[in-house]
């Protein structure tokens, strides 16, 4: 047989596998036709919920960000974008220097203007070696009439008083300077870290949620409206609506505690390190709680301490909790508390 008629048998023989292969190739896409049918058919559960009933899943989403809602269909981001509820919490945070500061601020007010007419959640964060113009933070101070919650947590505080206003002064010098907020009617929580108190004055008498971390009770003297340099003993604080506070502070004991200054009839929840009841630690508790006349249902303090020593606290304090605890050593993180007092907040939103 000849090289010739030995490739034309071998072409034949192809053609035929080919033709076997594309009659198998059909009746494979003829069922693949039937059962994509049945897909298109089915009706996804998740799918048949109405708007609302979805848009309720996504507020209880969590702490995650709703962009990522936004990314999964075309449904779930039109739902997305109008649940206002989703974009009421921004978080602004500047490390050393202000780059990537303005995009965050328009962000900021992309979000707050998804938000509509729900009270805000702002939290500023970040350590800064160069100056932050105030002109950026300014601009915040728009809805600051909507603010429900501010947690402040800066090394560098002077582009703070950006949040009065965009027509801040700043010719005094900043020993001399205080941020007065006081077009803040919503202001329910707040938590002030570092020298935040220093320089911040809320409405403090409307507050009912507080956290002051790592601060010195001498920090804080717009709370008890004390000259920045007083020492003298703290004089009555009175925070009626007050039903969640957490000091957290540096290691050093105080003669005229902080705590013991406080008047909170509506206190509910009392996270405290022990550096700051003073030397007599129970005395101190003792003074709030009667002087207060609370009904306290949760209380932690943060102390070194062995479990003895736990345990005769326990025994001593005069008050009935359905939660009471003291930690084994100095907790620096978030508190518990303190997360309840957001979640709380964004709750009821």
């Amino acid at each position: 047989m000849s090289t010739l008629q030995v490739e034309r048998e071998h072409m034949a023989a192809l053609e035929t596998q080919i033709a076997d292969l594309e009659r198998r190739l059909a009746i494979l896409r003829d069922e693949k036709a039937l059962v994509q049918e049945t897909l298109d058919a089915y009706k996804y559960p998740v799918l048949e919920l109405p708007n609302e009933i979805v848009s309720e899943i996504f507020i209880q989403f969590g702490p995650l960000s709703p962009t990522l809602l936004t990314q999964i269909c075309a449904r779930w981001r039109r739902i997305a974008l109008t649940t206002p509820q989703l974009w009421r919490a921004v978080h602004i945070a500047f490390w050393m220097t202000a780059v990537g500061l303005r995009p965050q601020i328009q962000l900021a007010d992309t979000w707050f203007s998804r938000a509509g007419l729900c009270p805000l959640s702002l939290e500023i964060s970040g350590t800064s070696d160069s100056a932050i113009p105030r002109e950026e933070i300014s601009e915040l101070a728009v809805e600051q009439a909507r603010w429900e919650y501010l947690k402040i947590n800066v090394s560098d505080f002077d582009p703070m008083f950006g949040l009065i206003g965009p027509n801040a002064s700043t010719s005094s010098s900043r020993s001399s300077e205080v941020v007065s907020l006081e077009q803040v009617p919503l202001l329910r929580s707040a938590v002030l870290s570092g020298f935040a108190p220093s320089y911040i004055v809320l409405p403090w008498d409307q507050l009912t949620s507080l956290g002051l971390k790592r601060v010195f009770p001498d920090e804080c003297p717009h709370i008890a409206m004390l000259p920045a340099d007083s020492d003298t003993t703290l004089p009555e604080i009175r925070l009626p609506q007050l039903q969640s506070l957490v000091v957290k502070a540096l290691e050093e004991h105080y003669e005229h505690p902080f705590i013991s200054s406080l008047v909170t009839p509506s206190l509910r929840s009392l996270e405290v390190s022990e550096d700051q009841l003073g030397r007599t630690t129970i005395e101190t508790l003792q003074y709030l709680f009667s002087r207060s006349q609370c009904n306290l249902e949760e209380l932690h303090i943060n102390r070194r301490c062995s479990i003895g020593n736990a345990i005769t606290i326990f025994a001593r304090i005069p008050v009935y909790c359905d939660n009471i605890g003291i930690s084994a050593s100095e907790d620096t993180s978030e508190s518990s508390l303190e997360r309840d007092m957001y979640e709380e907040s964004t709750d009821e939103w």
